[in-house]
């Protein structure tokens, strides 16, 4: 359950990291993500 947690807490930060990088979340969407999207 924690590694889910942290896991999911990592995805957050890198779309908002993302978010700030690439102006808007689609251009961060359209990327490939460094962490994988957890399937809950």
């Amino acid at each position: 359950m924690f590694l889910l947690l942290a896991t999911y807490s990592l995805w957050l930060m890198d779309r908002s990291l993302r978010a700030y990088s690439g102006g808007s979340e689609s251009s961060g969407q359209r990327g490939i993500p460094l962490t994988p999207k957890p399937s809950v």
